[in-house]
């Protein structure tokens, strides 16, 4: 690639992060929190692929440490410090327009400078934009935080959504979510079950996308109050989340949210009863799903190795 042609690739995804800032900023207005996490993970993708750019661009290997670093952040304190290593060695106008963006601060305070570039964006048109962009768990987490009563008022970017999305996946895939059925036509059930997967503490770690990936592999079973799920002494090599009702596991009494053993499809163990006390959906994934998954999702392994270390040194 000329120099001429990188410098035309670096402004474009610098003004794609602009642009995906500002439609983030407007959009903290809707207050959904899952909505806002995955638009945060949505700016730290552009910003990586902006500053490995960069760093190209300037042939610069500490840039592309750094970026490397900021990706490969745990936790607050090393993507803070990341982000100093960046606007230390970034050109300065650059800098100004990628550091704020993927700075650690609150989602709605890192976007002025994006603003004050694009102008600011009415929440509508922001909702519009994004309902027809290209990242679908965007749009879905979109849907859903959209109060019912104003789904009508952008009817004709959902059915273009819809239209997309049906043209991205595969005919079987496509026969299987039809016939699956849904409580809500604009919200797939996959999106509820990937919001109590996030409430998981083993899962807490994993990005959107991965929580996607696991919801989608699994499947959800509809239980009668008094079905027996796991016998008493059976092995349990399955993760199994309660979605809405509540199950028994010996003693216990789990609701919404809460795994029979969150560590099941990872260490198989013989389980007490497992029954449910009320009509229940609960999620099943079953070992070797969650196998296959870590194969196929990039840092799904890492992020559950990192919460069974935290796990074992919190005993």
């Amino acid at each position: 690639m000329s120099a001429r042609a990188l410098d035309a690739v670096v402004e474009a995804e610098l003004d794609a992060l602009d642009q995906l800032a500002v439609h983030a900023g407007a959009l903290t207005a809707l207050g959904d929190h899952a909505l806002d996490r995955r638009l945060d993970e949505r700016l730290a993708e552009v910003g990586h692929t902006a500053l490995l750019l960069v760093a190209a661009q300037a042939r610069a290997r500490s840039i592309a440490r750094a970026a490397r670093a900021l990706r490969a952040a745990a936790t607050v304190g090393e993507r803070a410090r990341a982000v100093e290593i960046l606007d230390a060695t970034l050109p300065r106008a650059i800098a100004a327009r990628i550091v704020p963006v993927v700075d650690p601060g609150a989602l709605a305070a890192r976007v002025h400078g994006a603003r004050a570039r694009l102008g600011p964006i009415a929440l509508d048109d922001a909702i519009t934009a994004e309902l027809t962009g290209p990242d679908a768990l965007t749009r879905d987490l979109l849907v859903r935080a959209l109060p019912r009563e104003r789904r009508g008022a952008f009817r004709a970017a959902l059915t273009t959504a819809a239209r997309a999305a049906a043209d991205a996946i595969a005919p079987l895939d496509l026969l299987r979510r039809v016939t699956a059925g849904a409580d809500d036509d604009d919200v797939p059930p996959a999106v509820d079950v990937l919001l109590v997967l996030a409430e998981v503490p083993a899962l807490a770690g994993l990005t959107t996308p991965q929580l996607a990936a696991l919801a989608d592999r699994g499947e959800v079973v509809a239980l009668a109050a008094g079905a027996l799920i796991v016998s008493d002494g059976e092995r349990l090599d399955a993760l199994l989340v309660v979605i809405d009702g509540a199950v028994e596991v010996g003693e216990r009494r789990l609701g919404r949210g809460r795994a029979v053993d969150e560590l099941a499809a990872i260490a198989p163990r013989p389980s007490p009863r497992v029954a449910a006390v009320e009509p229940t959906r609960l999620f099943r994934l079953r070992r070797l799903d969650l196998d296959e998954l870590i194969d196929d999702e990039p840092g799904l392994g890492s992020a559950l190795v990192r919460y069974l270390g935290e796990a074992l040194r919190g005993r």
